[in-house]
């Protein structure tokens, strides 16, 4: 028995934005002249001239006795991305909220939404990531995986419940364990999050985060792709003071920060920080990473964070919760200092440093310096001598020699 509203709904026509593969006359297949089509091809109307297919369209949807239709535009931002032609594709939308009885709901990338229409209030906001319960849920229904798998926690954590990364990597736990999915990760990281032959936007997150990167906005800010290559760097975002900070003397970062909201790159967190997703870090850290001369000023700002450390180890305790914000952040600097900077010393030197948090705060890490043993000996050192003063009655007490110590200039 079909219930009586999906009784009114049986004439359906499904038509993604970017959906068309051929060009049609003189018009590209994205653009919103091949999508007007598409809908009147959908709806059997045959009319040339766009006046005509107006006419035609509006009398087919609007044509009284109660029909009541739903128009979904699937990833509109395919024609309206384009500056050249948003105007016209506003225009289309204009016209069809006109016509009585139509309902018009469209999906796009971004936060932005196209003028020329008055939509429903209160508007809905962007889509968020997952929480923890629904992620997991998500993960489970689709790979039919043991949920007391020691890993599958720590593999949810790398897609940080982006829906299409869950959807992806659940996909191959259909027939890979848990810990063998964990233990790629560690090695292939994004290549191995796609279906078949990773073709389409749904079918490969890489597709997906490219699409976003090679947007029309994205293409006329070059600097906003430098903004996101150093926000890869920090798990915990930044607030939009510190990157004016750091990133003032490259660029202008009120520009470029605002294409990455608009495309929804970034986003502003609840406590007002601007984070990045986990995929599009890893993406961005593998295929797009930040030049030196651009981390350098990252580098000096986090590094001088530690030195915090010094006097919240003494008498500044008040600074301590500004600090225990940024830990993540300056550990991954750390790390990728340790990696990739021509002198390691003031990473060394930062390691150290924050070595002091560990008995005051409850959090940090001796691994900073351990990564640096497979750099140098000085790394090796430095973690042994540590690990014995962290263990000492006592807790830390450096050395006062250590600043001047050769291993760290």
């Amino acid at each position: 028995m079909t219930h009586p509203i999906a009784a009114r709904a049986l004439d359906c026509h499904y038509s993604t934005c970017t959906g068309i593969s051929s060009r049609v006359g003189d018009c590209c297949p994205l653009c919103p002249k091949s999508q007007f089509r598409d809908v009147c091809s959908a709806l059997r109307i045959t009319s040339t001239s766009r006046k005509s297919a107006f006419s035609a369209l509006q009398e087919t949807l609007g044509g009284g006795g109660g029909l009541q239709t739903l128009l979904v535009l699937d990833n509109f931002e395919s024609a309206w991305e384009n500056l050249e032609t948003r105007q016209e594709a506003e225009e289309v939308l204009s016209f069809l909220t006109t016509i009585p009885g139509l309902s018009l709901v469209i999906t796009m990338r971004g936060s932005e939404r196209p003028q020329g229409v008055v939509w429903t209030r209160p508007v809905l906001p962007p889509l968020a990531r997952l929480n923890d319960t629904a992620a997991l849920q998500l993960f489970l229904a689709i790979s039919d995986a043991d949920e007391s798998a020691p890993a599958l926690n720590l593999l949810l954590a790398y897609l940080d419940n982006l829906p299409l990364a869950i959807v992806l990597m659940a996909s191959l736990a259909q027939y890979e364990p848990i810990d063998v999915l964990h233990a790629r990760w560690q090695s292939t990281k994004m290549s191995m999050l796609q279906r078949g032959t990773g073709e389409g936007r749904l079918g490969s997150l890489y597709v997906s985060i490219a699409l976003s990167l090679d947007s029309a906005r994205m293409v006329a800010q070059p600097e906003a792709l430098d903004l996101l290559a150093l926000l890869a760097l920090l798990p915990q975002g930044a607030a939009e003071a510190d990157i004016r900070a750091w990133a003032a003397e490259a660029f202008t970062p009120a520009a470029s920060l605002s294409v990455l909201l608009q495309t929804a790159l970034a986003s502003r967190s609840a406590v007002d920080r601007i984070t990045v997703l986990a995929p599009i870090r890893e993406y961005m850290l593998a295929y797009y990473p930040a030049s030196q001369s651009l981390v350098a000023p990252v580098y000096e700002h986090y590094f001088g964070l530690t030195d915090l450390l010094k006097e919240i180890h003494t008498t500044e305790t008040s600074l301590a919760p500004a600090v225990v914000d940024e830990v993540d952040n300056i550990y991954a600097v750390i790390y990728h200092a340790l990696q990739h900077a021509s002198d390691t010393a003031p990473a060394l030197r930062a390691s150290v440093t924050t070595m002091t948090i560990l008995p005051i705060l409850g959090v940090g890490s001796l691994d900073p310096p351990q990564t640096a043993s497979l750099q140098q000996p000085t790394g090796y050192i430095l973690i042994m001598c540590t690990s014995c003063l962290v263990d000492c009655p006592g807790g830390i007490r450096t050395r006062p020699g250590w600043a001047s110590s050769p291993l760290l200039r």
